[in-house]
Parts: C-alpha cells; structure tokens; sequence
C-alpha cells in the first residue's frame, strides 16, 4: 500500500484530480446505500466471470464484463472520488452528481476505467500491510466470493438491496451546484 495518494486524473470539466480516501469512500456509501467493498467486490466478481466464460477471447471477455457494470454505481465512484480539500483539510465536491454524469460516456469510461481502479488498487494493503491475524500464505490475491460470502454484505444486509444510512456520522458530502 502506498501511503501517499496515487496521481488519478481524469477531464471532467476540466482536468480533475480523483482521491481515494475515507471521504471518497463515505460519500460513495451515502449516495449508494451500501458499502463501499460490496460495490469492489462486484466489480472485481464481473471480472472473474468474465475471464472464466472467456479464457482465449479478450473481445468477447470485455464486452461481457462491461455488460456487467453498474453505471449508476460506477458514475457514484467517480464522483466521490471527484473532491477537494480546502486549506484547513476539509472536503468538499465541487461538482454535483448530475454535472459528473454529464462527462461520464461509454467512451469516456472505457478510457479511463482501468487508470481509475488501478489508482484506487494502489490505495489498497498490500499481503505486508495486513494485522497479522488476516495474514496467511493464501493472502496473495483477490479471489472469488464463496456462494456464502457472497449472501451476506459487508455491512450485514441482504445483496444488492438498499440498507440504511451505514454512514451516520461521518461528513455530509457537499457539491456546488
């Protein structure tokens, strides 16, 4: 895990630097309902899928997983990372949703969705930054969600559905409009 924050720049309304973060990640589950690693895991799940239906068809694996991506959810990710921090530390989201998804196109994701979650990767512990209690000789990758693991989300609630507010008490994410 890389402890400074990894350059993501994307051109929105103009070029915007994306942070990955406690604030991002707390917008995101306001806005959404439901954790933040629920989202990943799905995620990371559609490109597990993808690769297993097509091991030797790159094309085909593509399309399939981009057909698996939840837009609403990913223009959410966007635009909690899409913040800034005035000069006593406090976040703030200079732009609204509606404005993000405005800039947000097929074409536009498909640039920039890999440069994105491979920020946010960066952000992530490595096996070494792990409390010795998850650490094992199998914590070398990401693997699949057992059927079991997958009927339970990270914050207790049912798969998919709506929760409530999992984030009562942290900051109320704010844009200009």
């Amino acid at each position: 895990m890389n402890p400074i924050q990894p350059k993501c720049v994307v051109p929105l309304d103009t070029e915007r630097q994306l942070y990955f973060d406690a604030n991002q990640m707390g917008a995101f589950q306001k806005v959404q309902g439901r954790h933040f690693l629920d989202y990943i895991g799905e995620f990371q799940e559609g490109q597990f899928d993808a690769k297993e239906k097509f091991p030797d068809d790159e094309e085909r694996r593509e399309n399939h997983f981009l057909r698996g991506i939840d837009f609403n959810a990913f223009a959410d990710f966007v635009w909690s990372a899409c913040l800034e921090y005035d000069s006593r530390g406090e976040p703030s989201w200079p732009l609204s949703r509606g404005q993000i998804g405005r800039y947000i196109t097929f074409g536009w994701m498909m640039k920039h969705l890999g440069k994105i979650f491979e920020a946010w990767r960066k952000m992530t512990p490595d096996k070494e930054d792990l409390p010795m209690r998850l650490r094992s000789e199998e914590t070398t990758e990401v693997r699949p969600m057992t059927e079991a693991e997958r009927s339970t989300r990270v914050d207790g609630g049912p798969p998919g559905g709506q929760s409530g507010d999992s984030t009562s008490g942290s900051a109320t994410p704010t844009s200009a409009d």
